[in-house]
């Protein structure tokens, strides 16, 4: 069925939007992608944060592996750089040796075991968001010393020979 339109009935013919619809139209799509640009800033923000809290983590756990592994030194009091991906760390390793009080209360370290304290704090972030993470254990100065003179030699140092029975 065909309908006429008469114009008598309503006055004017509506044939579209008004200016003031297509403009609160627009005002709601602009608000609606400023939310979702907002939120997606703040996403990538916290996966920035949240790389950079694991990757110092990491860090510090291989830093650790590593000074066991090898036996350390004694007096590694020192603070050095690295770079990982985007982001940039400072490291500090401290070992002091840890005394274990005795049980009679003399003040005496009379513990069997020689143990030396270990701590490696991993700092990252700019000047005011400074961060940083830190891990601590202790570790048996026999252990170190065993684990210094066992060190495996690197697969490059092997002859050809041994390289290929392995």
């Amino acid at each position: 069925m065909i309908r006429c339109y008469d114009m008598r009935l309503h006055g004017r013919a509506e044939l579209g939007f008004t200016l003031l619809e297509v403009l609160v139209a627009l005002a709601l799509i602009g608000i609606g992608f400023s939310a979702t640009f907002g939120v997606v800033s703040g996403v990538h923000k916290l996966e920035d944060r949240a790389s950079a809290q694991n990757v110092a983590m990491l860090f510090a756990r291989a830093t650790l592996d590593e000074f066991i592994e090898t036996g350390g030194t004694e007096g590694s009091d020192g603070q050095e750089d690295a770079r990982f991906g985007r982001h940039e760390f400072s490291y500090r390793l401290t070992v002091r040796p840890f005394k274990i009080a005795s049980p009679n209360g003399s003040g005496r370290d009379e513990s069997a075991a020689k143990l030396d304290q270990v701590d490696i704090e991993v700092f990252w972030g700019g000047v005011g968001v400074r961060q940083s993470y830190r891990l601590v254990t202790l570790v048996s100065r026999q252990i170190r010393a065993v684990s210094a003179s066992k060190a495996p030699t690197p697969a490059s140092a092997l002859p050809i020979a041994t390289r290929a029975q392995q």
